[in-house]
Parts: C-alpha cells; sequence; structure tokens
C-alpha cells in the first residue's frame, strides 16, 4: 500500500479498516486451526520425567516401592494423559502425572533395572513418538516376621500360634507365609494369614500325628496338612515368610512345647478362684464315676493355660469332647480381681454355645453375682443366652441357706439331695427358662426383705429329646455334708450324658 500526499485523509480511514479486517482473519485462522480433526503434524507431544537418570551402588539401590513423577507439553492442544510401558512395547494408559510403583525383582535375584517409560497424549489423540526413559535400580528387602504369641510348656491338644509379618517393599510384593512342626516339611499359607489354629487328626494317638489347620480367626480350613507332630513329646514351630522374588525372612520359633494327647471323652474345666478344696472333691468325685478324663485349671501359674483365642482354639478343643464339666463361682473373672473385666463363663459363652449346637453336652456348676451395671453383669450377658435361665431375682436383700437346710431333688429325676456344710449367703437362685426341667430348690431363708425364686438347678434337652446342658447355680462344693456328690456327677455323666 503507497502513503501520498493525495490519498493523505483516506489513509487513516484505510488504515484502520485493514487492521480489522487483519484482526479478523487472525482471530478465523485461530480458531479454525484448532478445530478437532485438523492436526498440525509438526506440533506432537512431548514427555519428561523429573529424573533425568539415578546412579547408584547395588548397596544403595532403591526398594521396589518408588514414586515416579512425569509430565507432557504440546502446542496448540493440551495434555489429556500418558502410556507407560516396562518394555517400551505394552501400554497402559493412565491420566496421572504420577505413580507408586510396586516393582517385582525376578525370583532368585536379589537386584534388578527396571525400565520405564512414559509417554504423553494430547487431545487429538497424538502421542508423543520418543516417550521419556528412565532406569530404576532398585533391590529386593526380604520379609520381616514377629511371633505374638507364647505357648505354655505343656499344650492341651488344640493351639493357636499369630505373628506379624511385614515387608518394607510392601505387603503387595508378600508371597507366603510357611510354617513347619520340628523337621517336617514346609507348609504354605497365604501371605495374609497371620493366625492358624492346629488340630491333631488322632487326638488320642501317642507319636507321629498330622496337624490339621485352620486360618485367621473364623477358622478358615486350609487343605494341606502339617506332618512332623509328636503326641506326647516335645515338638516346636517354626515359621518363616517368602517374598514374590524368593527371598525368606527370619526363621523364627516357638518355645519347646509338650504336646498332650486327649485320654478320654470328657473334659474337667477348673475356672474356681483360688480354692484347691473345690478342686479335691470335684475330681476325687469324677474320678469315682469316669474312668479316664482330661483336667485343666484356667487359673493357675498366672493362668498360662488360660485361653488367648475363646472362640477358635478353646471351640476347637471343645469339639474333640463328647462331654464337658465347668465349675467356677461370682468371682472367677477375666482378670484377677477385676469385675470390670466380666465373668471367665461369659467369655468363654460363645464357644460353649457352639459346641451344644454341635451335640455336645455341658454341666456348669457356677453360681453367678447380682445383676449389676456397675460391674457390667446384666440380663444381656451371654450367660443368659447359654444356661437354662431366665433372670434372677433384682430384689433388695439376699437369700441365704442354712447348714439345717436342704437343696431339693426333683422328684424321680435320679440326683441326690444336697446338704450345705456351712452357712451360704448370697445364693444366686433363677427363674428357670421356660421349656426347661427344674432339677433343684434350695430351702432358702430371706434376708432384709429379699423376694426370689429357688430354683438352683435345671437342665435343657437338645432337639433329640435328651439332656444336653445342666446348669447347677451353687458353690457344690460346699454342699457335700451327706457325702453325695458321686451320686450327682454318677446320673450327670453315666445317666443324663449317656447318650
Amino acid at each position: 500500500m503507497r502513503f501520498n500526499g493525495q490519498i493523505k485523509q483516506s489513509v487513516s480511514f484505510s488504515f484502520w479498516k485493514t487492521q480489522a479486517v487483519c484482526i479478523g482473519l487472525l482471530v478465523f485462522f485461530l480458531v479454525s486451526g484448532c478445530r478437532k480433526g485438523e492436526v498440525n503434524p509438526g506440533e506432537l507431544p512431548e514427555t519428561k520425567i523429573f529424573l533425568d537418570q539415578i546412579q547408584l551402588p547395588d548397596s544403595l539401590r532403591l526398594s521396589t516401592v518408588v514414586k515416579l513423577h512425569w509430565t507432557g507439553f504440546v502446542q496448540k492442544a493440551y495434555i489429556t494423559g500418558f502410556e507407560i510401558s516396562l518394555d517400551g512395547s505394552n501400554w497402559a494408559y493412565t491420566p496421572r502425572y504420577d505413580s507408586t510403583f510396586v516393582f517385582t525383582v525376578p525370583p532368585g535375584n536379589q537386584i534388578a533395572d527396571i525400565s520405564f517409560f512414559v509417554r504423553a497424549l494430547d487431545n487429538y489423540g497424538r502421542k508423543d513418538p520418543s516417550p521419556a526413559f528412565l532406569k530404576v535400580p532398585v533391590q529386593n528387602t526380604p520379609p520381616t516376621i514377629t511371633l505374638q504369641d507364647t505357648l505354655a510348656d505343656t499344650v492341651k491338644t488344640v493351639f493357636s500360634l499369630s505373628w506379624q509379618m511385614n515387608d518394607a517393599d510392601g505387603i503387595e510384593t508378600l508371597d507366603s507365609v510357611e510354617i513347619r512342626i520340628n523337621t517336617g516339611p514346609w507348609v504354605s499359607l497365604p501371605p495374609a494369614t497371620s493366625l492358624v489354629t492346629l488340630i491333631p487328626n488322632q487326638p488320642e494317638a501317642t507319636g507321629s500325628v498330622l496337624l490339621n489347620v485352620l486360618r485367621g480367626p473364623n477358622g478358615l480350613s486350609w487343605s494341606q496338612q502339617v506332618s512332623g507332630a509328636q503326641m506326647e513329646a516335645v515338638n516346636q514351630v517354626s515359621i518363616r515368610g517368602k517374598d514374590k522374588s524368593g527371598a525368606y525372612s527370619n526363621e523364627i520359633q516357638t518355645a519347646s512345647f509338650f504336646l498332650q494327647r486327649k485320654r478320654g471323652d470328657l473334659l474337667v474345666i477348673d475356672a474356681f478362684p483360688s480354692d484347691l478344696a473345690a478342686r479335691n472333691l470335684f475330681q476325687s468325685s469324677v474320678s469315682s464315676v469316669v474312668n479316664n478324663y482330661d483336667f485343666v485349671s484356667l487359673l493357675d501359674n498366672n493362668r498360662k493355660y488360660q485361653p488367648k483365642y475363646w472362640n477358635i482354639a478353646f471351640k476347637e478343643w471343645l469339639s474333640l469332647y463328647d462331654k464337658v464339666f465347668w465349675y467356677s463361682n461370682k468371682n472367677a473373672y477375666n482378670s484377677e480381681g477385676k469385675p470390670e473385666s466380666g465373668l471367665l463363663l461369659e467369655t468363654a459363652a460363645q464357644a460353649f454355645q457352639e459346641y451344644l449346637n454341635q451335640g455336645g453336652k455341658l454341666l456348669v456348676v457356677s453360681s453367678l453375682p447380682a445383676l449389676d451395671t456397675n460391674y457390667n453383669f446384666i440380663s444381656t450377658s451371654p450367660v443368659f443366652t447359654l444356661l437354662p435361665i431366665d433372670t434372677l431375682s433384682t430384689s433388695v436383700g439376699q437369700a441365704r441357706l442354712s447348714t439345717d437346710s436342704l437343696v431339693l431333688a426333683a422328684s424321680g429325676s435320679g440326683y441326690p439331695n444336697l446338704t450345705p456344710s456351712q452357712f451360704l449367703t448370697g445364693i444366686s437362685s433363677f427363674h428357670p427358662r421356660t421349656g426347661s426341667e427344674v432339677l433343684y430348690e434350695a430351702q432358702l431363708t430371706p434376708f432384709q426383705g429379699w423376694i426370689g425364686p429357688k430354683v438352683t438347678g435345671a437342665r435343657q434337652r437338645g432337639n433329640n429329646g435328651k439332656v444336653q446342658l445342666i446348669y447347677f447355680s451353687l458353690d457344690m462344693h460346699l454342699l457335700n455334708k451327706g457325702n453325695n456328690l458321686t451320686q450327682f456327677f454318677q446320673q450327670a455323666f453315666n445317666s443324663d450324658f449317656n447318650w
């Protein structure tokens, strides 16, 4: 365009008119240049990893858990995501600009150089033709494992063990946990396993047996058995972890323990606090009517035989027996002298209920505390689900039993009357559950306005019509003035439970 004096006035107009046209064309080309589907081949995405290289000696290599960052650039478009690859051929899409990777060291190796590729994608679907690359030097870290339980020096046939396994490379790198007993072969379990219960397949045998395996608190059965165990002998369990590279953890062992076999069809459980008189009398009476039985005291030797896993190991132990006799009293707490910890009988109740559901036969002799919300013994206690009790008395005062009174057996029941050898107070008589049968009523003396039931014993039948549960609510060892407890156990074990 010429700018001369003859058209000076029109220059200004022409200039602004030309500018407007140029701006309009520029906007047009900018807009039309960004329309989807029109690709400028000279402007492809570019990708960058925030590390150009990693140079470390083998001893300082990274763990297999690595976080990487990357980004992408493109002109006249925008980045929509990335594709990543470990071989440059097989790609996986991600919208992220970073990620934490758990790399795998090949089995049999402890170090590896991981090839990592990443390429950007833009909104036209174009990909970076020259992906960013980084060699990542990693090393495997073996798992670690620690034992969580201490076994008693004598194990009562069934036992549980728990452990904690970790891996600095992440739990995703764990492959399995392995256990064995003595010098037997290792048995592999899923890596998430942290608790097993081991049960002899022949609990009455001596010598070599196989151990059935239950996993976890729910007792999931495992297909493999553990061989190498010796009944009536000293044993030791070993445990180790394994990761996906094939590296093993430290090997941990339990202390040596004597594995006791089952000796009879009756299990007697002593949970009576600090009273050898009760134990001696019950053992003497039971021995006179049952030839062979197993016995355990839950409170002796700092409670070393008190179950830790009531609803798995204890439950499975009960299931080995045709009959179980439990005796305790209203002061038998989970923690010595601490009512707030709850009764041992409450803790055992669920396992006992499952035992009954499977057809077991249970005799419980135990006084109960008065209902007291301060001590957490309330009407919703699990003992009221387990035992043939509807309710206890909530009356003021208390019931007493003098030495000239009787605890009368139901007529025709086959059970003897019982006579106290000393004056008894705080009697825990009860209203029986509907459908149960009253076995005993006591000649109680009310004190300070007490009003309540006289029932102190009841039994309950199973679906087959046979007696399956007997409950007596007094401290029975104090009721042997007539020396007739033997007759009681004879009737219970050899008549009511003889099916």
